[in-house]
């Protein structure tokens, strides 16, 4: 009740040309229906007479209905034109794929493709449609697209940027997806000790408020960064674990995330020498970083709310962002704001009473000018992503 009271929506009137299409939608579910197309929706509510909705007015409802928890709807491109109108329905949805060893389909191959989901986060589309054609998931065949779509939506599998072999993967040539939120593997290399440490890498942190992460956030993270960029194949090894994934910006440089209790922990790495780092390119991946994780805190506040820019809650970012030092035995943080000025190059840890050369950590914020001249250890253009860095 306490919760219920506290969402921002609590108190409000609602439209009295409401009532009837909600009954309607009600009706629908009683009868075995937890999806409508849109038109549907348009005809069910042209058969109101009086209480017909405007255009805009459904869309109000629709929102407004969504972030009550009443249906699911999310006003993009490619999912505006089907409603989920029973909201547990979704759940049906995720246990297809984010699911127990013990429920897995009894077909050989589709056993072993689960084996790999969980060692390698790694399904393909045909296992996904397989898994579907069984009898307990068949009511799903006929929005198959559409619930691809959500679940690429959610983060909850994700469109890589290459195939197999690492090379360009057209979107609408995907034939697999990788799940982070299965893999139960741990890492099993020598990454983190060989490149994840003071000589080679810079570390980044979003530590959150809360003690814990929720796990459904730490997953979109990793989705967006795989978006971004390639999964980083190391010593034949893709390298996604349940405790670590690294992605490849270039040949020389590497970002590697970790989630560490209330922190997410983001080491962008030199394969040779973290001096070599280019700090336009650090900073560019610092703010690629900030917008996808301010996106995703926006996206979860945005459930408690209709989704409209005017009526949108103000909500308090939930993360600090830190610099992190490798200080002994384990990595110690500042705040960002707490930095030491440009003058001064060291910052003493508390903790263990030790200095630290912290120049390079300023490579996260460094500003985007032109320069007359390149530096020492510049050599040369080169491409990244889309843009051209010196």
């Amino acid at each position: 009740m306490q919760r219920a009271i506290d969402h921002p929506r609590w108190g409000e009137d609602m439209p009295t040309a409401w009532v009837p299409l909600e009954l309607e939608l009600l009706q629908e579910v009683e009868n075995g229906n937890n999806i409508i197309s849109r038109s549907q929706l348009e005809t069910l509510n042209a058969e109101n007479k009086t209480f017909t909705l405007t255009p805009n007015q459904l869309e109000g409802f629709l929102k407004i209905q969504h972030s009550l928890g009443k249906l699911i709807y999310f006003d993009e491109m490619n999912l505006r034109n089907f409603i989920i109108i029973n909201p547990v329905y979704l759940i049906e949805i995720l246990r297809s794929i984010v699911t127990d060893k013990q429920f897995w389909p009894k077909k050989e191959s589709c056993t072993e493709s689960f084996r790999r989901l969980r060692k390698e986060g790694i399904i393909k589309k045909k296992t996904i449609y397989l898994k579907w054609e069984q009898d307990e998931f068949s009511h799903i065949l006929p929005f198959k697209e559409f619930m691809l779509d959500i679940l690429i939506h959610l983060d909850i599998i994700v469109s890589p940027r290459t195939d197999l072999k690492n090379l360009p993967l057209p979107l609408h040539t995907v034939s697999f997806y990788l799940v982070p939120c299965m893999i139960t593997n741990p890492d099993n290399t020598n990454y983190i000790a060989t490149y994840c440490n003071d000589k080679t890498s810079i570390v980044l942190a979003y530590t959150f408020v809360d003690d814990v992460i929720p796990p459904a956030l730490s997953y979109r993270f990793l989705g967006s960064i795989l978006t971004m960029w390639d999964l980083k194949i190391y010593n034949g090894t893709r390298m996604i674990f349940c405790d670590l994934t690294v992605v490849e910006i270039d040949d020389e440089h590497d970002i590697a995330v970790q989630v560490k209790e209330k922190r997410v922990v983001v080491s962008l790495v030199h394969h040779d020498n973290k001096t070599r780092i280019v700090p336009t390119l650090s900073s560019s991946i610092q703010e690629c970083l900030t917008a996808a994780i301010y996106r995703i805190s926006e996206f979860y506040s945005s459930l408690s709310t209709d989704g409209s820019n005017h009526q949108r809650v103000n909500t308090t970012v939930p993360f600090e962002i830190e610099f992190g030092v490798f200080c002994q035995s384990s990595i110690c943080y500042l705040h960002h704001r707490k930095m030491p000025s440009a003058i001064k190059v060291t910052w003493k840890c508390h903790q263990h009473r030790t200095e630290h050369d912290v120049r390079y950590l300023r490579y996260w914020y460094a500003e985007k000018k032109p320069a007359e001249s390149c530096s020492d250890i510049c050599s040369g253009m080169y491409i990244v992503e889309k843009g051209i860095h010196c």
